[in-house]
């Protein structure tokens, strides 16, 4: 009996999906676009914790707000009645050291250091792993909990995946670079270092930024679908418990209101339903390119404003655009690159930038590069 054969045309069209998911994750790309998430990363990550400075044992420490006891009692609790899940597979870097304020404050200021350094792209590959340490060690207390914290476990996460395997198989580095990354990597290097491109088309980047790419994409869809689920976004009134709180709201601002009730609560209800809609529809114009960018860029930088005076969150907004930048291609940025060096006072920083011409990879030159690098 002779065996079924796969129809040509089929087996080419197999073929041509694994051969464009794999060029989805992997495909060489350069990799400025992972150090400018990097930079920016860095940079919320400094904002976060430093005006935490003034109260680092009141918040951290086993003798503060949240003292030893309290997390003996709050284990034995239902773990949906406290504000963070206690468990004995909970960790910190910052648990062995709690009761001592001032080993504490050694960490934190540490802890700093290591975020200066991973911001610049000093050993990268070493401070970008030490801030996902210490992103989980700060939001694993009880008493410092903040929306933004999942993105930023998320970002830095990838982040460390992303610098971990970034030249990972590169001929000519030293057993120090290996360890700590190439000095290409440092803010500004390209500035000084312009005709070098050592740092350029990896797979690593491209992994990285798609695994930030694709948990944003679930992140934002599973909260619009959420949404869905509450009667005060249905009804497009949702926004309206933030802008008037219980503890704020008097009696003269309500009469105030009135006067343009139907206009203001008709606001409420575009702002509620385009909110929903930005996030459930976010994976398909997440990946376009063109003019679909303004829909992406501009709803995160709309979020921002939005998270920021309705919702008093300050920090989710910026992690919110550095996940939405992360989509931005390299040929992209190149194409960015050429239109600042129309302008004779920007030429200089668009050379910082991939050459869009460079960033477009076909098959055959994957080929080749991977070849070269003894693949």
């Amino acid at each position: 009996m002779k065996p079924p054969t796969t129809h040509p045309e089929a087996a080419e069209e197999q073929a041509g999906f694994f051969s464009g998911w794999s060029r989805f994750w992997f495909a060489p790309s350069d990799p400025f676009g992972l150090h400018l998430i990097r930079f920016l990363t860095g940079l919320l990550l400094l904002a976060w914790l430093l005006p935490l400075a003034g109260q680092v044992d009141a918040l951290f420490g086993l003798q503060g707000w949240f003292d030893r006891q309290a997390f003996v009692q709050a284990a034995k609790l239902n773990q949906q009645t406290i504000p963070k899940p206690i468990t004995r597979d909970s960790w910190s870097l910052l648990y062995p050291i709690g009761a001592n304020p001032a080993a504490l404050l050694a960490f934190y200021w540490g802890s700093i250091a290591v975020l200066v350094l991973f911001t610049l792209g000093v050993a990268a590959r070493l401070t970008a792993i030490a801030a996902w340490l210490i992103v989980v060690s700060f939001t694993a207390s009880p008493v410092f909990d903040m929306e933004a914290d999942p993105l930023l476990l998320m970002l830095t996460l990838y982040l460390a995946v992303g610098y971990l395997l970034l030249g990972q198989w590169r001929r000519g580095w030293n057993p120090l670079q290996r360890v700590l990354g190439s000095g290409d990597w440092i803010v500004g290097w390209r500035w000084f270092h312009p005709s070098d491109s050592s740092s350029r088309a990896s797979e690593a980047a491209t992994l990285a930024l798609r695994l930030i790419q694709v948990h944003l994409a679930v992140i934002l869809v599973t909260t619009g679908l959420t949404k869905l689920q509450i009667a005060e976004w249905w009804s497009g009134v949702a926004h309206w418990y933030n802008l008037y709180t219980p503890l704020s709201t008097t009696m003269e601002s309500l009469r105030a209101r009135a006067r343009d009730g139907d206009w203001f609560i008709a606001q409420l209800n575009v702002m509620a339903y385009a909110t929903i809609a930005w996030q459930i529809f976010f994976p398909t114009f997440a990946w376009r390119s063109g003019w679909w960018r303004l829909l992406l860029l501009g709803g995160a930088v709309v979020g921002w404003i939005g998270l920021a005076t309705l919702y008093r969150i300050p920090n989710m907004g910026p992690a919110l655009l550095i996940g939405c930048l992360s989509y931005i291609s390299a040929t992209e940025w190149g194409k960015i690159g050429q239109g600042l060096s129309q302008i004779s006072s920007l030429r200089r920083v668009a050379e910082l930038l991939p050459n869009s011409r460079e960033s477009t990879w076909t098959a055959s030159q994957t080929e080749a590069y991977q070849t070269s690098r003894g693949r």
